[in-house]
């Protein structure tokens, strides 16, 4: 259709059609209408355009009497025309039932109209039918909801995404009804109409499946059709036959399928990986045995898999070959843990510890513990009473050994896989071997060794994890242990506890073993040549290098919770086993009074590193007598720099440097 440009400008402006992709007709030149008609024709453009207005602001009544009265006049033909499907358009935002109608109307009448305005007119006609659609949802008239979106679906003029959601909405209310044929049916109705886009055509497939998984006809129709999508596409496509072959039972085909998702070129490697695993299975099935073995062996040679993979081949391949030696292939993971909570449960499934294995109490819950053992009691003697349920349920709140656990072959033969050098394997190794309190013990040594600091709550963990297992028991000494620990449990007279709860099995508090100057911490100081690093080293350094009671922690610190208080209390769990609040509570009054009871100290550690100190450090003369513990003379040498400054930040510097020296001379942190 051809347009003049004033008509293509309130023809669009009232269709919201102007913009990137619509093209706009030839100007024709303006000398062949008369002043009259184009008066007349820019009058018409604005009431258009005020017409759309009021349908763009939800003004629904106002619009179709705009548009009524643009009819009335009799415009010209391209007038007419938009006219015509505002007021379609407007009576079907007021009244959806009666807005389908109009809209079918006027696509009939305008069928060969410009592409562009059947697609607005379209759209509209959908989104009515799906307003009338959800209306009777909420009023649970189901019939005439699928009636208005069986009319989506089945009209030519719907966009595929329309059709889509359409197809689905109506599966979903058989669903809802409990008609799960008539859902199946509207799906292979949806599947009879054409879909370019391959992934949401993969999408339909993969909901009728799940109602129907023997539907394999609709998944190898979609193969035939979208031999040309993407590889990802097709992958998930061979994928999904696979899975529904092997659940049908027909594992040659099944085989078939996995085989070809896995070969796919561009296809992701989580479906690859898991297209692998479909194969192994389906040799297994087939009774191919040692090539189910090779496919395994195949997918552990990744060393970058997750661990939660490496556990499901590794279990996968026990149960195809129930000799195979998997225990390496766990101790990977094993070797590679630095703190207990990182030590996935996963792992002694891989391993086929049995359901009785004490190690049991380190990885679940007391119910989970419930379940595991009314499992061991079926797979044993064929059946778990509720008797031996609930007598299995109490002897797990009181500690004792019990028959009941045992020390499997398998967990030992897991601990024999343990490295030595891992960053827990001396722990692991005992725990899994079954020296739950030597574990314990391990745990609680390392707990305080230096530069332990950052893990400690992790070596507390692992010492609650081995006593539960050294007890058999939940809860109990192992929680009463941790909140020991934090200085919270109390007895009966609601008294904080002083004695360790598992003094019996970690034997007296660990033996703070000496601090050592750290070859980074001498380089530092000897390279410094400002202050501004000092603080920022110091922070650091009671986690490996200075005491948590060291008066140096006191630098630059104007509050004893940055610093002070979390290093004397680091202090007191190295040397006393854990901190009492009483303690710390005393130390900070002690901070903000200052004076001769010095909760801090110049410790050996810093003296040394005093002593160290190159002779051309450049801020030896201020560092040497601060680390020594001499403050006086560490001022004084301050005070000469900080008059010798030749510039604002020099001056800075030194100011804090004496500061510094008299916050460590009096041992307050207010100076």
């Amino acid at each position: 259709m051809r347009c003049t440009w004033r008509k293509v400008a309130f023809f669009t402006a009232a269709l919201g059609l102007a913009g990137p992709g619509y093209a706009s007709a030839q100007p024709a030149t303006s000398a062949a209408r008369s002043a009259s008609q184009q008066a007349q024709a820019e009058a018409r453009a604005r009431q258009l355009t005020a017409a759309g207005e009021l349908l763009g602001q939800g003004k629904h009544v106002a619009a179709i009497t705009a548009y009524e009265k643009i009819l009335v006049d009799q415009p010209d033909a391209e007038t007419q025309l938009a006219a015509a499907l505002g007021l379609a358009r407007s009576l079907a935002a007021q009244d959806p039932a009666e807005g389908i109608e109009r809209l079918q109307e006027f696509l009939q009448r305008y069928a060969n109209a410009d592409a562009k305005i059947v697609a607005v007119a379209s759209t509209a006609l959908s989104d009515a039918r799906e307003a009338l659609a959800n209306s009777d949802l909420a009023a649970k008239q189901f019939d005439q909801a699928i009636e208005a979106l069986r009319e989506i679906v089945d009209d030519k003029f719907s966009d595929e995404a329309r059709v889509g959601k359409a197809g689905e909405a109506i599966a979903k209310i058989h669903l809802q009804l409990g008609d799960p044929k008539q859902a199946v049916e509207a799906y292979h109705q949806l599947l009879q109409r054409p879909a370019s886009d391959a992934a949401a055509r993969l999408a339909q497939v993969r909901n009728l499946l799940a109602i129907d998984p023997t539907a394999l006809g609709a998944l190898e129709k979609f193969i035939a059709n979208y031999a040309g999508a993407k590889s990802e596409v097709l992958a998930e496509a061979y994928f999904m036959l696979g899975t529904g072959y092997e659940g049908v039972g027909e594992n040659k085909k099944s085989l078939e399928a996995f085989q070809r998702a896995a070969s796919l070129q561009g296809a992701a490697a989580d479906r690859v990986a898991a297209a692998r695993v479909g194969t192994a299975r389906a040799y297994h099935r087939l009774g191919e045995t040692k090539k189910a073995i090779d496919v395994y062996r195949g997918l552990l040679s990744d060393p970058g898999l997750e661990p939660a993979q490496r556990f499901a081949h590794v279990k996968a391949l026990r149960q195809v070959d129930p000799s195979a030696d998997v225990m390496p292939d766990v101790a990977v993971h094993i070797n590679a843990v630095h703190r207990w909570r990182d030590f996935s449960p996963a792992a002694l499934d891989a391993a086929g510890l049995p359901s009785n294995d004490v190690l049991l109490f380190a990885t679940k819950s007391r119910q989970e513990a419930i379940d595991a053992h009314k499992w061991e009691l079926r797979r044993r003697i064929g059946r778990a009473s509720n008797a031996q349920v609930e007598a299995f349920a109490k002897s797990i709140d009181s500690p004792g050994v019990k028959e009941t656990f045992v020390v499997s072959p398998e967990s030992k033969a897991l601990a024999a896989a343990v490295s030595d050098q891992a960053p827990l394997g001396p722990f692991f190794k005992a725990l899994l071997s079954g020296d739950h309190a030597g574990a314990a013990k391990l745990a609680w040594k390392n707990a305080h060794a230096p530069g332990n600091e950052p893990r400690y709550e992790d070596w507390l963990e692992a010492v609650g994890k081995a006593v539960l297992c050294h007890d058999q028991a939940f809860g109990k000494r192992a929680e009463a242990f941790t909140q020991w620990s934090n200085s919270s449990l109390r007895d009966a007279a609601g008294q904080l506890v002083a004695a360790n709860p598992i003094a019996d099995i970690v034997g007296p508090k660990p033996e703070a073993t000496p601090l050592k100057v750290a070859p980074s911490a001498q380089t530092f100081f000897n390279k410094l040549t400002d202050l501004r690093g000092l603080q920022g080293m110091i922070q650091q350094s009671h986690m490996g290098w200075l005491p948590g009671n060291e008066v140096l922690l006191l630098v630059g610190r104007h509050s004893p919770d940055a610093l002070a208080l979390p290093g004397y209390q680091w202090h007191l769990r190295r040397t006393e086993g854990r901190a009492e609040p009483e303690k710390l509570k005393a130390v900070e009054k002690q901070l903000a009074k200052g004076g001769d009871a010095r909760p801090f100290m110049v410790s050996e550690v810093s003296k040394k590193l005093a002593a160290e100190l190159a002779n051309d450090a450049p801020l030896k003369d201020y560092l040497k007598p601060l680390l020594s513990g001499d403050y006086q003379a560490a001022a004084q040498a301050a005070w000469k720099h900080l008059h010798e400054a030749t510039t604002q930040e020099a001056y800075d510097m030194w100011a804090e440097g004496v500061a510094i020296a008299i916050r460590c001379q009096g041992v307050r942190l207010e100076t």
